[in-house]
């Protein structure tokens, strides 16, 4: 062999023991993933007046049957709510001066809440009725004080 030959051996010995190194014997690092915090919601701040008044709410209830309203007259405080709970097999309707109107399903109920003292008269009809009467109609009011 000469001396050209072993140089080109002891060439490629050295780039395949590089390449051997650098592929198969070099441990392996681990890289972390870096992950951002969660992104931060910003919940608006109540007053303590709104916090005193959301902690004094409470809820009436008026159940509607076909032929009645239970009760009649129902009396809550300011800033309370009264739910309308439709226990007849027709879409109705609960409206006054100001207020309601919405469609309410067979089953579903309707929430107001009232900002306002007052006598507030509402009627109960069937919802979109097409000839202009309804086979439920019946009246009621809600007092706030």
């Amino acid at each position: 062999m000469n001396k050209r030959n072993i140089l080109i051996i002891l060439l490629l010995v050295c780039i395949f023991g590089f390449v051997a190194y650098k592929v198969l014997l070099k441990p392996q690092v681990k890289r972390s993933t870096v992950v951002p915090p969660p992104a931060v919601k910003t919940v608006p701040t109540l007053t303590t007046e709104e916090v005193k008044i959301a902690s004094e709410v409470k809820t009436g209830e008026v159940l509607i049957s076909a032929d009645e309203v239970k009760p009649q007259s129902i009396e809550v405080k300011l800033h309370d709510q009264v739910k309308f709970v439709n226990k007849t097999d027709k879409t109705i309707s609960v409206k006054s001066n100001g207020w309601g109107g919405v469609p309410i399903g067979s089953g579903e109920n309707m929430y107001n809440t009232f900002d306002s003292s007052g006598t507030f008269p509402y009627v109960v009809s069937e919802f979109n009725s097409t000839n202009g009467s309804s086979a439920i109609q019946l009246t009621g009011e809600v007092i706030v004080k």
